[in-house]
């Protein structure tokens, strides 16, 4: 078996990478066909004899790559992952789309919300994750001060949430919010939201935060969300994840705070320990890579 994976760079290496190591015996080749001309040269070398091309990002719009593929009768495969889905609704809703795109390719997605609005775009989407765990996190017991930690993108700051995290900080002055990513912003913060910047390995604030907040406009599911979980501490996200605190107001995320901070001060919080065994075990990353290559198989037996 041959397969191409085409879409996001960074998720489209790493992926191939892992398969690759874990089944020897078959082909995957990543190619950046957005932005490498080299690499769109070699899609029309390898295309000739592979069985699959997996494209990390789906797309309504206009592709000479997955066009070319279709033209072939090739297998394709749309992993939905976040703005390639808000882009492809808009064309829809403007029916601007590619109808192809919707009946041809096999959909899934990396986030167990989006399945429902693929439906409502004419997708049949399965949730098949990206990327697993290769074995449990060590957890430590939280440190000594309550605190929240969050990322937020230094050019997205908006996106990411930044004016609600001032909202949520001011109606909580007594607990310290460090925001990571992020090293200055155009506006006055309260007091006690400390900016750090680019952080070299996220995973050490991970382990000194008490709980973290994800609250961007629009997102796939977030592996800051999973690694948080899996090191044991609790997560308020303005998503439907089973295993986090759904919250979609200000007020909502305050008063989940709010909770959690009074029973920190009464020493009734401890790690979020059977959450962290569960994801680890969910999202491990043999059954990531194995949902992944069965997926491959039963596309190219399918008619």
């Amino acid at each position: 078996m041959k397969v191409i994976l085409v879409g996001l760079p960074y998720f489209s290496k790493e992926l191939a990478k892992n398969l690759s190591l874990n089944f020897p015996d078959d082909t995957f080749i990543s190619l950046d066909t957005y932005y490498s001309k080299k690499d769109q040269i070699k899609f029309l070398f390898h295309i000739i004899n592979a069985d699959i091309v997996h494209s990390i990002n789906g797309t309504l719009g206009k592709s000479k790559v997955l066009e070319l593929a279709m033209m072939l009768k090739k297998k394709i495969i749309f992993h939905w992952v976040g703005t390639d889905l808000i882009k492809s609704t808009e064309l829809f809703k403007k029916n601007k789309h590619n109808p192809k795109f919707i009946s041809y390719p096999t959909h899934i997605t990396d986030s167990p919300w989006y399945v429902e609005k693929l439906a409502k775009l004419g997708m049949d989407a399965r949730f098949i994750a990206l990327k697993g765990f290769e074995k449990e996190y060590k957890i430590h017991d939280f440190t000594q001060e309550f605190n929240v930690l969050c990322y937020i993108s230094q050019h997205r700051a908006e996106y990411y949430g930044i004016k609600q995290i001032i909202e949520i900080a001011t109606q909580l002055q007594q607990i310290q919010f460090n925001l990571v990513g992020i090293e200055s912003y155009k506006e006055e913060l309260p007091p006690n939201i400390k900016l750090h910047g680019w952080v070299d390995n996220i995973n050490n604030w991970i382990q000194k935060a008490t709980l973290c907040l994800r609250l961007p406009k629009t997102d796939g599911l977030s592996f800051f969300v999973l690694e948080s979980l899996a090191y044991g501490r609790y997560v308020a996200y303005n998503q439907d994840f089973k295993y986090s605190h759904k919250c979609t107001t200000t007020d909502s995320f305050v008063k989940y705070i709010q909770d959690k901070k009074n029973s920190f001060d009464n020493n009734e919080l401890t790690p979020n320990t059977e959450i962290a065994k569960e994801i680890t075990k969910v999202f491990s990353a043999t059954k990531v890579l194995n949902t992944i290559y069965d997926l491959y198989l039963n596309t190219i037996t399918k008619k």
